[in-house]
């Protein structure tokens, strides 16, 4: 959510004047005007991605925004050699990007981030939609085990455990040679009214999608009963008065990963 992702790039160190900064897997551009405010008026973004429709996306975000002095924008493959220069960025930013099933040697592309960084620049490895929210207050049990069955939906779709597990990303870091390495973890909490947006991404997003496919999917690996079923149906149902988005207490949290680690 998005004050964590504000408290994430607002850790990061950059220069006042001119700081460059290399936005690596940007997608739509989501990041930029946060990114923008960060920088000031000197700054500037390049942000790159190996899509086509997704730098389509980010230059409307871009044009929208008034960016198109302060980002540009860049076809590249993040699983080839960065066509970009040597020592160039003061920070690189990669949120959301890095899973085995896209990169098999999390270390290799973390070393190709670090190329691209000035001596002293830092490497931001950012994740902000998995780490193991608190979306229904109140049901602790339940919502354990639906945090389970998307562990064993990972592992079988992205492969993922022990050091390819995102939770390594500061073994990476070390093991790509950089130094002073953080980890941070960054809540962002949530309560009645919720925000417009939020409401949104938990209704039409996290909760049917984000918890309620791999609970369908892997429920029975979990141990979940038709009880359990049931009672997710009942909590996560907009027409029912037991819609846990519209009770007057609810509440939710999640947290986002943050790991730095400088250039030598």
């Amino acid at each position: 959510m998005e004050p964590s992702l504000r408290a994430a790039i607002d850790r990061i160190p950059v220069p006042h004047d001119q700081a460059r900064v290399l936005d690596a897997g940007c997608g739509p551009g989501g990041v930029f005007p946060i990114w923008a405010a960060r920088l000031g008026s000197t700054g500037t973004i390049t942000g790159v991605d190996g899509s086509e429709a997704h730098l389509a996306a980010a230059q409307h975000l871009v044009e929208r925004h008034g960016l198109q002095d302060v980002v540009r924008l860049q076809v590249a493959d993040l699983t080839q050699d960065l066509p970009l220069p040597p020592n160039a960025f003061d920070a690189v930013w990669i949120a959301d990007v890095i899973y085995p099933s896209d990169f098999a040697d999390p270390v290799v592309l973390t070393q190709r981030l670090g190329t691209v960084l000035k001596p002293g620049g830092t490497l931001a490895i950012f994740y902000g939609n998995w780490l193991r929210p608190l979306f229904l207050p109140g049901y602790a049990r339940l919502e354990h085990l639906i945090c389970a069955t998307k562990e064993f939906a990972y592992a079988d779709t992205r492969a993922w455990e022990g050091a390819l597990h995102p939770e390594m990303a500061a073994a990476w870091m070390r093991a790509a040679g950089l130094h002073d390495v953080h980890v941070d973890v960054l809540p962002s909490r949530h309560e009645q009214p919720l925000p417009a947006q939020v409401r949104a991404y938990l209704g039409q997003h996290a909760l049917p999608n984000y918890y309620g496919q791999p609970l369908l999917s892997h429920g029975h690996r979990v141990g979940l009963t038709e009880a359990d079923r049931q009672l997710w149906q009942q909590l996560t149902d907009p027409t029912a008065a037991t819609y846990i988005l519209d009770q007057p207490d609810y509440y939710c949290i999640a947290s986002a990963l943050l790991v730095t680690g400088r250039k030598p």
